[in-house]
């Protein structure tokens, strides 16, 4: 941060907001204190935000920042462009060595099916797995899966699948290739479509309608059943007389560079009348003559182009039967025309019309239409303007469709166009979890549900202010308090009212075991986890209230720790821990077990206990007995003027250690008895 201006300020504190729904902001609050004239302040680290895996790669990123010196607020803003991965699908290849090495799919071949991956971004991807489906019975795909390791930025892999082509399918059925490439947020899918088989023109439908041929000239070409190359029909040339012709040809939009190959059959007068033919107006070859059947093969790049076969006579003399046949065409895969409608639109019920755009590839004509009762202004067009009739704005949808043809095909597509009217409170609104223990989860999910072409707009305030982001469902950083996430849907017409889903967050038990603590190797200490919990587990494995710690647990001189975990009737666990060390103390005498102000005998007992009160200047005192789980076994308020108390247990209690706990005068003692089977009472 910079001061630029001539004046020196102070307790400058600045903070950070965007607007982005890619990313949430966990640290937006910097204090930078003092600024002189023109000085600048780096704070490494001063703000801080968790981005989301979907982020697309090179987004330019808006940061709003607003400093204030609690009299002067200053705005400013900076870009970041994002870096991320993202993967494209190039494209895919048959390798059919195997078989005919065409790479069309034939009949009962067994075929390597490739499919190159990119990595367009700029960030490395790892382990991406690639998926090969289909819905087409003509195919068995036996190797479905690969992985590809790593892709780094600008580096293209290939994945590999192998399948197995139908022995009975049928020339030119269409077979998808569905392909899904993915690495963790990040895919990629596309769908190809390949045609079975070689496509053929032999004439035995007996016309010329498996194609949209056309014939032209000053006679028609005509199907006849002799002469053949194969089958029962062929193409024959239309009868001419001198210096006349006689056309057959054929559009055709050719999905690769390929070749096309025909036989053909002359009966012409040598070197004069020709047998042409024609790539685009482009001779590519002729021949004249007596010629029995030949083949003939051009390659031919893909795109679309026109086929022509011409027989031509010069101005005089004849040669044979003037005639020529061809038979046989094999063409390449066509490529199918492609239309995409776009996506699903919304306007507001008072909007008069709508901007729609399609994309299309290999067609020569589209044209929209309506579901509805609406105009296009210029239906014949890829981008056109539509204008919803009475009844689509009464049934608020209506679908418009796009059809695209070229020479050998149709498509089409749809698209829906919702009419919107304000847009209703989202409802259910979800925060899950809505019930945690503090601590106990890092992120809140937020979801809502909305209207076709509505969005959603979140906010940690009442629906005020910038929203903390967008979107159906939305993860947040889990609140430490109770807090409600406030929602509200947005469209075309405007913004609906706001609602709230909550949190409630769970205070933690609490728990204090005490402070650490250095004791003579006579005395024990009783440690008391409280009251209220449900559970308990010590470091030691015991699962009660209490813990005596005495020279059998911890060895004399040599530090120990205790450790207490609890639980609550929420299902919130606590921990606490204190460190206990006992060492020989000096001095002579019997060891006892005391305490100050309260000390009890004898221990063990036969049931019969004494509780000794040393000065204490009270007159009353509370006593109860736990087993060693916690559980109450005696209550009692004694008077203790006297300086003891004597408590008798005799059967009344199973032999074992209990601990006593003594209450006096805002004084808490904790002593463990032990009561003796082997004793008499």
């Amino acid at each position: 941060m910079q001061n630029i201006g001539d004046q020196s300020t102070s307790n400058v504190n600045v903070m950070m907001r965007s607007q982005s729904p890619y990313l949430i902001i966990t640290d937006s609050s910097e204090f930078y204190g003092e600024f002189l004239p023109g000085q600048s302040i780096l704070r490494p680290n001063g703000f801080a935000a968790k981005i989301s895996d979907t982020i697309p790669d090179n987004l330019k990123v808006k940061f709003e920042l607003q400093a204030n010196d609690g009299d002067t607020t200053w705005a400013s803003h900076f870009y970041v462009h994002s870096s991320a991965p993202q993967l494209l699908i190039e494209a895919m290849f048959i390798c059919d060595t195997s078989g005919n090495s065409n790479g069309i799919p034939d009949p009962g071949e067994t075929a390597v099916i490739g499919l190159k991956v990119r990595n367009t971004g700029d960030f490395q991807l790892q382990t991406v797995n690639c998926l090969l489906t289909s819905t087409s019975p003509d195919m068995e795909i036996v190797i479905q899966e690969d992985i590809l390791p790593v892709l780094f930025p600008a580096e293209t892999d290939t994945a590999f699948f192998q399948v197995i082509f139908n022995p009975d399918m049928s020339y030119g059925a269409q077979i998808d290739f569905l392909f899904r490439s993915a690495s963790g947020m990040f895919q990629a899918k596309k769908k190809y479509i390949r045609r079975a088989g070689l496509i053929v023109e032999d004439w035995e439908t007996g016309n010329f309608e498996r194609f949209p041929w056309q014939r032209s000239g000053n006679a028609l070409w005509t199907v006849v059943t002799s002469p053949v190359y194969e089958g029962k029909y062929a193409a024959r040339s239309g009868t001419i007389g001198d210096s006349q012709g006689t056309v057959l040809s054929l559009q055709y939009d050719m999905i690769s560079d390929d070749s096309v190959t025909f036989y053909y059959k002359t009966s012409t007068e040598s070197n004069y009348d020709f047998l042409s033919f024609f790539v685009d107006n482009i001779l590519r070859g002729k021949w004249s003559g007596i010629r029995d059947w030949k083949r003939a093969a051009f390659a031919v790049p893909a795109g679309r182009h026109t086929l022509r076969w011409q027989y031509e006579k010069d101005i005089y003399f004849a040669g044979g039967e003037d005639r020529v046949w061809i038979d046989y065409i094999t063409l390449p895969v066509f490529a199918w025309p492609f239309v995409d409608a776009g996506p699903d639109l919304g306007i507001c019920y008072n909007q008069d019309s709508v901007l729609i755009t399609a994309n299309g590839q290999e067609y020569s004509q589209v044209q929209w239409f309506t579901r509805g009762d609406g105009i296009f202004l210029s239906a014949d067009s890829l981008q056109t303007i539509y204008f919803p009739g009475a009844g689509d704005r009464q049934s608020t949808s209506v679908i418009l469709g796009v059809t695209a043809v070229n020479e050998m095909a149709i498509m089409q597509d749809s698209m829906v166009l919702y009419i919107q009217h304000l847009p209703q409170v989202p409802s259910p609104i979800l925060a899950a979890p809505d019930l945690y223990c503090r601590f106990a989860t890092d992120t809140v999910v937020l979801s809502a549900a909305a209207g076709p072409g509505e969005v959603i707009r979140w906010f940690s305030a009442n629906c005020a202010g910038l929203p903390m982001g967008s979107g159906h469902i939305l993860p947040v950083a889990a609140p430490a308090t109770n807090q409600l996430f406030y929602a509200r849907a947005e469209n075309a017409c405007g913004v609906s009212d706001c609602d709230s889903a909550g949190v409630l967050v769970l205070d933690l038990p609490q728990i204090d075991v005490g402070r650490d603590t250095v004791l003579c190797s006579r005395d024990y200490l009783v440690v008391d986890a409280g009251s209220g919990m449900t559970g308990y587990l010590w470091m030691n494995g015991h699962k009660g209230r209490f813990l005596v710690a005495d020279t059998i647990l911890f060895p004399v001189n040599q530090p120990g720790q205790i450790w207490v975990r609890v639980i609550d009737g929420n299902g919130c666990y606590a921990a606490d821990t204190m460190n206990i060390t006992f060492i020989r103390c000096p001095g002579g005498g019997i060891e006892s077990v005391t305490g100050p102000g309260v000390s009890v005998y004898p221990v063990p007992s036969s049931g019969i206990i004494t509780v000794l009160f040393q000065g204490l200047p009270v007159r009353e005192a509370t006593i109860e007995l736990f087993d060693p789980l916690g559980r109450k076994q005696h209550t009692r308020k004694a008077d203790i003027r006297s300086g003891s108390v004597q408590l008798d247990f005799s059967g009344k209690v199973a032999p074992g250690a209990y601990i006593l706990i003594i209450q006096a005068g805002g004084r808490y003692w904790a002593r463990q008895v032990i009561i003796s089977e082997g004793l008499s009472w």
